[in-house]
């Protein structure tokens, strides 16, 4: 019954919108493909009773990017990234119907609690609309939400201009192409991110 009032549900938004091929239906800038899920993304589920409780779930949550619907046991799984972000997760399910969220979706690295995993990901994620600036990356420092620039030409993050210190205090930070690399100030001594003062004699 709940795969009925979900399916009944869909055909619905597609009746109001327009068919793109045998699985695919838009719905404004809202899509849902059949038969495809996005893995390794989901950071909640929820049981419901219809399958327009998922959409209405993931509009009250600002991680919420896109969802996948499992029609075997009316389940929504949140994801908290889109198609576009992870292409190499977005693999087939027949058991599933994925769902990305279009309307007030938070941009990927516009907040702490939705940090990138690089550039590149928030340049894949939202296309055009991202621009070079700071943005919350989660790779900066291990397990940490940061916030340090993006240049979206290069794809490339400043490290040295993260919200916390990536060297030692008493170090200068070099932004390089993919990495960074710490030195200490004279009078210190150590490998950039652990710096000593050195012994005056």
């Amino acid at each position: 019954m709940a795969l009925f009032l979900f399916l009944s549900a869909l055909l619905l938004l597609c009746e109001s919108s327009h068919e793109t091929s045998a699985h695919e239906c838009k719905t404004g800038a809202e899509y849902s493909v059949k038969g495809m899920m996005l893995k390794s993304h989901i950071y909640k589920t929820m049981s419901v009773s219809l399958g327009h409780e998922c959409l209405k779930a993931c509009y009250r949550d600002v991680a919420c990017q896109s969802f996948n619907y499992v029609l075997s046991q009316s389940t929504c799984e949140f994801s908290n990234r889109i198609q576009e972000a992870r292409p190499e997760d977005f693999v087939p399910d027949s058991n599933r119907y994925y769902f990305k969220r279009d309307r007030e979706r938070v941009p990927l690295g516009s907040i702490p609690e939705l940090p990138a995993e690089s550039c590149k990901e928030i340049k894949a994620s939202e296309g055009g609309k991202a621009v070079s600036g700071k943005y919350w990356l989660n790779s900066v420092v291990k397990d940490k939400s940061v916030i340090a620039y993006c240049d979206m030409d290069t794809e490339d993050t400043d490290e040295c201009s993260a919200s916390v210190h990536v060297c030692a205090v008493n170090a200068s930070c070099q932004n390089l192409q993919g990495s960074y690399s710490c030195s200490c100030k004279p009078g210190f001594s150590g490998d950039g991110k652990v710096c000593t003062c050195k012994n005056i004699e």
